[in-house]
């Protein structure tokens, strides 16, 4: 966890970082190359966070000393030279952060504005965004302009909203009687009635990866930039005290742990299922073929937070009935079938055990699909029972298709093992006949 490891990291120290005087640095270029280098490596996690859009909570935790040193150096510049007049790489490198630092604050705002559309108990925009954005704003004069009156507007907004209490203490809920409940963002954000990320899943059928993603990144975001803020304040405010972000850190974790755990449970009680058709039936009546039918569908199913995994195939109409398309299904509560929808057909077959088995018997149930030999003559004799010989003898297949000649486009969806495949699908080839020619079928074989 990172609250462990970053325990053990030391803010760099700002003793250490003393100037005596402008000239003395300036013949001293490895006090300089140190400075340049803890600013340097700050810089380095911000275009990381750029590069995401947000800064990230993990990466911030784990350069907390270098964050924390950027105040010390601001901090060590007005003590000991209070014009600003430090050496000219410290002063460039500062105005360098402070550009990346500006980019980030702007890509944080729509989260914040996200934020600001679900929490409605408090008034987001006075008790948090704008405390936030002066903060960030005042540590960005300071690295830019580092001067008395720069760190002078930092000091007077950090007494005011400090950032754990900006994470922390600030949220206010009123009761009857005018009684107060002060109540944590972080606490916020652990209840499940006014969680965002809790209110949006609840609005979201699928409950998506998609949907749960977006609100964790936002979440996390807004907890690392108050990390950076009172990291960056405990530097130029205090001296080797991490108390404040250790606690931001610890609290965080906390609420990372409760968010993993509702995660889970989305996974685990797989309510899409019951919801699914009516999804899968907008895209099939798009004026789309089949292979971008199929590619949207399947867009769907890799964002569905379940273990389960999919075999998806949508197609034309089987104008020669059983031979174009016939199945053998030990289960039809894990098959969904689409007909004569927007033009096409379609099914949907769900694997409940391909996610959690063993590799090496989903590569045997490929082993034995490959060397399957399409059997005109038992396939002539009944071609709708013709899959259910073939589950017979793949022995480990619950779900067999066999299909063709019809526009098909099969497509797998969900599954972490087994080149994506919650089983195998392949073609299969007959012996040629008395004149040379063969037939050909797609096989599709579904772990149960």
């Amino acid at each position: 966890m990172v609250a462990d490891t970053e325990s053990k990291q030391e803010f760099v120290d700002v003793d250490a970082l003393s100037l005596d005087n402008h000239e003395k640095n300036r013949e001293n270029p490895e006090e300089t190359y140190s400075m340049t280098d803890t600013i340097g490596k700050v810089i380095d996690v911000s275009d990381i966070c750029i590069k995401i859009g947000q800064f990230i909570f993990k990466d911030i935790a784990q350069t907390l000393g270098n964050i924390a040193g950027v105040g010390g150096i601001v901090k060590a510049i007005l003590a000991l030279i209070p014009d600003g007049d430090a050496p000219d790489p410290v002063l460039q490198k500062l105005v360098d952060l402070e550009k990346k630092i500006d980019k980030l604050a702007a890509q944080m705002h729509a989260k914040f504005d996200d934020l600001k559309a679900f929490i409605t108990e408090v008034n987001f925009y006075v008790e948090i965004m704008n405390p936030a954005s002066n903060l960030m704003k005042y540590m960005m004069d300071c690295m830019k302009h580092p001067a008395d009156e720069a760190l002078d507007n930092f000091k007077e907004a950090y007494a005011r909203h400090p950032p754990l209490e900006l994470a922390y203490v600030i949220l206010q809920k009123h009761f009857e009687c005018t009684k107060l409940k002060f109540q944590s963002m972080l606490s916020f954000m652990e209840q499940k009635s006014t969680n965002p990320l809790k209110m949006a899943m609840d609005a979201d059928p699928l409950k998506t990866s998609t949907t749960f993603n977006k609100w964790y990144q936002i979440i996390s975001g807004v907890l690392a930039e108050f990390l950076f803020l009172e990291a960056f304040g405990s530097g130029l405010l205090k001296k080797d005290n991490k108390y404040n972000s250790n606690r931001i850190i610890e609290r965080s974790e906390h609420l990372f742990e409760v968010m993993g755990r509702w995660k889970k449970e989305y996974t685990e009680n797989n309510q899409y299922w019951g919801v699914l058709p009516d999804h899968m039936v907008k895209i099939m009546k798009e004026t789309l073929s089949n292979e971008k039918k199929a590619d949207k569908m399947k867009s769907i199913l890799d964002t569905i937070l379940t273990n389960d995994s999919f075999y998806l195939t949508v197609f034309n109409k089987p104008t020669d009935g059983f031979k174009n398309y016939a199945y053998s299904d030990w289960n039809s509560n894990n098959l969904i079938e689409f007909r004569d929808v927007g033009g096409s057909y379609a099914f949907i077959y769900r694997s409940k055990s391909a996610n959690k088995i063993e590799e090496a018997v989903l590569q045997t149930l490929k082993k034995r699909v490959k060397v399957t030999k399409f059997d005109v003559k038992e396939f002539n004799k009944s071609p709708k029972d013709y899959p259910f010989k073939i589950a017979m003898d793949l022995k480990i297949a619950s779900f067999v298709c066999v299909i063709g000649f019809i526009g098909e486009e099969i497509r797998w969806a969900n599954c972490h093992q087994n080149e994506g495949q919650p089983g195998w699908s392949d073609l299969i080839i007959s012996e040629p006949d008395k004149n040379g020619k063969r037939s050909m079928r797609h096989l599709i074989a579904g772990y149960q």
